[in-house]
């Protein structure tokens, strides 16, 4: 998410709205930690051409065929380039926000990393 800031620069900072967009990423992430049907999903978004791999393809196909979801590890990354991360540590919402959001991924025990990628 990028606001505008009365020009044509990012408006970056630790308001709600910096960590809105992320906590609604992370919600849609959190239904597919773990679910069996990843790999299914992620094939159907390659072939119609809404996803791809930066990165890693061959380490995909490798274990894509045999994909147990319960022995993974899954790192969640939160991304907002405009999120002033020392910021919000400061601001009590949005503090009380990524708090949230890092407790939402206590999932039946899954093996979950949290990560905040921001402005620093």
């Amino acid at each position: 998410m990028t606001t505008k800031s009365g020009g044509d620069e990012p408006s970056i900072g630790a308001a709600q709205k910096h960590v809105k967009d992320a906590l609604y990423q992370l919600h849609r992430t959190l239904n597919w930690v773990g679910n069996p049907g990843l790999t299914d999903r992620i094939d159907n978004r390659r072939d119609n051409q809404s996803q791809h791999f930066v990165k890693g393809d061959g380490i995909y196909e490798d274990f894509s065929d045999d994909f147990q979801p319960g022995k993974w590890s899954y790192e969640v990354a939160l991304v907002n380039p405009c999120l002033d991360y020392d910021a919000a540590l400061e601001d009590e919402k949005v503090d009380m926000i990524l708090r949230g959001c890092y407790e939402s991924l206590d999932v039946d025990g899954a093996d979950i990393n949290f990560r905040i990628i921001g402005h620093r």
